[in-house]
């Protein structure tokens, strides 16, 4: 990295903050569709962004979004996440976009039996995801929630459930209570 202006006995004016405000503008609408980021523009290096993510996925999704290759990536485990991190230059800024990841289980680590339960609730949150995509593709979003919720069996009546979540399920929310969530 470039070495960056420092102001001893002093912060930066945002003016000399300049560099970093413009390679935000740049990133954000060169690439709108990027996850958002925890953003840090130091007041004592002007000329740096930290740009903080909440999962691995996004920090992946910022590297291929900004070409950077796949080696250039820091990787640091500890006892319970991964650390994720790289440095690129945008707009002529030094940028850091670093997240981390949960560790998952070693499968080596995990009984047969656990490895099946593993499995068996993956399988089930994938067959709930795919039922609650149907279900937005003909339904309002409430109404798909609900329905999603019924289906996964941790909906009460369409009542308790609007005031629980703040929306209001519809009115084919009575009928897929009834039905259990069976289009």
């Amino acid at each position: 990295m470039s070495e960056q202006p420092t102001y001893p006995g002093r912060l930066a004016t945002i003016g000399e903050q300049r560099p970093v405000l413009l390679a935000l503008t740049y990133l954000a609408t060169t690439f709108p569709e990027l996850p958002s980021a925890y953003m840090v523009g130091h007041r004592h290096l002007t000329n740096a962004i930290s740009l903080q993510m909440d999962k691995g996925a996004d920090v992946e999704a910022w590297r291929v979004a900004l070409q950077v290759p796949a080696d250039a990536v820091h990787l640091d485990r500890y006892s319970d996440y991964t650390s994720i991190q790289f440095d690129t230059i945008v707009a002529g800024v030094p940028v850091k976009v670093y997240g981390s990841t949960p560790l998952l289980p070693d499968r080596a680590a995990l009984s047969p039996q656990e490895d099946a339960e593993r499995r068996a609730r993956a399988a089930d949150m994938e067959a709930r995801h795919q039922a609650a995509e149907a279900v937005t593709q003909v339904m309002p979003l409430a109404e798909a929630s609900f329905a999603a919720d019924v289906a996964a069996g941790i909906a009460e009546t369409p009542e308790a459930w609007a005031e629980r979540t703040g929306l209001v399920p519809g009115p084919r929310a009575a009928a897929d209570a009834e039905t259990g969530g069976a289009l």
